[in-house]
This record gives C-alpha cells, sequence and structure tokens, in this order.
C-alpha cells in the first residue's frame, strides 16, 4: 500500500489499527475501514493482493485529497504529518506480504505504521520511465505484464476522417469528459478509476498534417489508472466498446487505439484499429504502428511513390485495396487477431500478445509493397 501512495505522488504515515487503516499525511488524518481485506488477505494469492493494495491506497488517496480540499474551502489549519513506529512498520508490513497468515491476529489489535517518503516530480517521471522502459524491453522479449508492469505509460485513442467531413461531433470527445476524467456517459466502470486523467488533443501533429493534408482528427490521451486499466484483462474490453462507440458518434474514417511509454513516441501495444472499409482498417494499422514503430517497417519513399493526392494515409489506404480480405483475415488470425465488421471494419489484437499488431503489420507492409525486406 505503501508503494501504491507512492505512486501516487502522497508520502506521510499509514497505520494499520483493528480494521481501519490511517492516513498521516499533509492535513488532516483519514482513514477507512478494511475488516473484510485484513480477514481474506491470507488466502489471496499475490496478485490479488497487489490489487487490492491498489485498490485501498487509491481510496485513501481520495479521501486524502477531499480533506486537503475541504481544509481549503473552510480556511482550517492541518496538523502537521506525524512520525511513529518506523522499525515497527517495515518489520509489520514485510511480515504481512510474507507470512500474513501468522501476524494476522496481531494486527486486528496492536498498531502498525509505516513511513512512505514523498517523491518530487522529477524523480517520479525518472522512475516511471525506467520502469516502463524496463517493461518494455522485456514485452520485446516475449514476456508478459507482471505486477506493477503498467507504470509509465499512457494509451491514445486516435480518430480521423477527412478534412471537409472532419470528425462530425467533437462534442462527442469532449461530452465523456469532465475535469480531467471520463464520466459515467463514457463507461460505469472506468468512470470510478480515481487516479488516473484523460485529455483531448484536436488535430494532428505538424508533421502528420503534413504528410497527411487531406485528414484531420483528434486523439485522447489516457494517463495512469486508466493506462493501468487499458493494460488489466478485466477491463480492457472496455476501451474497445469506448472506441467503437466514438468512432461511431464522430463519423470517424479511421481510428487507432494503442499503448506508449509516456516519454517515446514508439506505438508499443496494439488494440485496435478501424477504417470504414477494410483497406481504410489496414491504413490505419499500417500508419500507426508501422511509421511509430521500435524498428524500420515502412519504406517512406515507397509510399510517396503511390503519390496519392491526399498524402500518406490515402497512399496506404490505396496500397491495401491490393489485399484482399482472405489474405487479411489470415495475416491477423496468425498473430492471435480478428478482424470484425459489426462497426465498419476493425482489427483487434489480443494482450496477451502486446506486439503482435507491429509483427502483422510488418507482414501486411511487405505485402502492400511499402514495407522494407522481404518475407
Amino acid at each position: 500500500m505503501g508503494q501504491a501512495l507512492s505512486r501516487l505522488g502522497i508520502g506521510g504515515t499509514l497505520s494499520i489499527a483493528g480494521d481501519a487503516i490511517e492516513l498521516r499525511a499533509d492535513g488532516a488524518p483519514v482513514s477507512i475501514e478494511i475488516e473484510l481485506t485484513l480477514k481474506q488477505w491470507p488466502l489471496l494469492p499475490p496478485e490479488m493482493r497487489r490489487r487490492k493494495a491498489e485498490e485501498i491506497a487509491r481510496r485513501l488517496a481520495e479521501a486524502h485529497r477531499a480533506a486537503q480540499y475541504a481544509a481549503r474551502t473552510t480556511g482550517e489549519r492541518a496538523p502537521p504529518p506525524r512520525l511513529a513506529g518506523a522499525i515497527v512498520a517495515v518489520f509489520g508490513l514485510l511480515g504481512l506480504v510474507a507470512a500474513a497468515r501468522f501476524i494476522l491476529p496481531r494486527l486486528t489489535q496492536e498498531k502498525v505504521e509505516v513511513t512512505v517518503p514523498s517523491e518530487g516530480d522529477v524523480a517520479r517521471r525518472e522512475r516511471l520511465a525506467r520502469a516502463c522502459d524496463a517493461m518494455r524491453d522485456r514485452l520485446y522479449k516475449g514476456a508478459s505484464f507482471g505486477p506493477f508492469a503498467t507504470e509509465g505509460w499512457v494509451v491514445e485513442l486516435w480518430l480521423a476522417a477527412r478534412k471537409g467531413g472532419t470528425l462530425r461531433d467533437d462534442a462527442a470527445l469532449t461530452g465523456i469528459v469532465a475535469a480531467g476524467k471520463l464520466t459515467a456517459a463514457a463507461d460505469d466502470e472506468l468512470a470510478r478509476v480515481s487516479d488516473g486523467s484523460v485529455e483531448v488533443v484536436e488535430g494532428f501533429s505538424d508533421e502528420m498534417g503534413r504528410r497527411s493534408p487531406a485528414w484531420g482528427g483528434a486523439t485522447m490521451i489516457f494517463h495512469e489508472g486508466y493506462a493501468r486499466a487499458f493494460l488489466e484483462p478485466e477491463t480492457r474490453q472496455r476501451f474497445l466498446l469506448l472506441a467503437d462507440r466514438l468512432a461511431d458518434a464522430t463519423g470517424a474514417e479511421a481510428g487507432a487505439l494503442y499503448a506508449r511509454c509516456a516519454h517515446r513516441t514508439t506505438h508499443d501495444i496494439g488494440a485496435w484499429y478501424r477504417g470504414k472499409d477494410a483497406p481504410g482498417a489496414v491504413a490505419a494499422l499500417v500508419y500507426q504502428m508501422g511509421f511509430f514503430s521500435e524498428g524500420t517497417i515502412l519504406d517512406r519513399g515507397a509510399v510517396t511513390a503511390i503519390r496519392a493526392p491526399g498524402g500518406e494515409l490515402d497512399a496506404l489506404r490505396k496500397a491495401a485495396s491490393e489485399v484482399e480480405a482472405d489474405l487479411l483475415s489470415k495475416m491477423v488470425s496468425a498473430q492471435g487477431g480478428s478482424v470484425n465488421t459489426a462497426h465498419g471494419v476493425s482489427l483487434v489484437f489480443p494482450l496477451a500478445g502486446p506486439t503482435r499488431a507491429q509483427t502483422a503489420t510488418r507482414a501486411l507492409a511487405r505485402k502492400m509493397g511499402v514495407g522494407v525486406g522481404t518475407d
């Protein structure tokens, strides 16, 4: 719980006494009841303990921030934080994780405290970048996500349409966001994520706009808790459904959903790529995973040589028209993905194979005649 609070940027003293856990940080102390969690703790597997610890940390963070807000609005001066029992704390919490079944009776009777050091913004960004780079390296070696491996990632939902028919209703994007959070109108469960933030960035980057001048669009960028939810099997499907709904609402002709390290531009974890038809879906995939890849996948000269008036997106769409539907399904299925036609045409890749969208992109680009190397 101390580690989880530190990742949320909160330092102070944690105390477990009886059925409650208390946080003393800047401002008034806050506490929440965790009786059921304490009783279940010896029976929980390590991964479930991690998630429970993060859930409790998020609840404490919410209560702490609410107390700070109340103190500011009422003009009350909060008492300073207090340190107590650091040595007992360390052994107490280590014992809780390593041998909870033996010390659980004591935890319900005696007070145990631990100090959670504060972390500066710069130090936190550097730590998250290191954590994300380390997990990213493991992914490219075939590893899967483990505990705390979701740190430092952001998720992006990119939607595009031709200029003159630009996204039909930008309010469909901004209307589901309030104060940097997803609302229940977006998704009931994702709206309950307390430690995430989301921003809507309109338009393309200068380079993207220059290379695809006939297109415009917007990108939703999901941070912190939302990125963690995207990388959890239980909640990832909600992002796919949200992407389909927003693509329908905005009239987007192309869309992509992927994750990347917050400090990098490479799109490493591909999830969902959509078009009005199969060539459009392939163009969205090859564009986002080809031009923003770890290694060189696309031959930009070959893309330019197609000479599509609308730029690179149109050039890729034109090249993709040569890929027959059966071949597309076969190439996507070879990477554990699927071709869905319920909403336009979508190419969906599993979380179990985070880099499979890149592998499919490489094979498709070569088949389209714009890839590097040969099969």
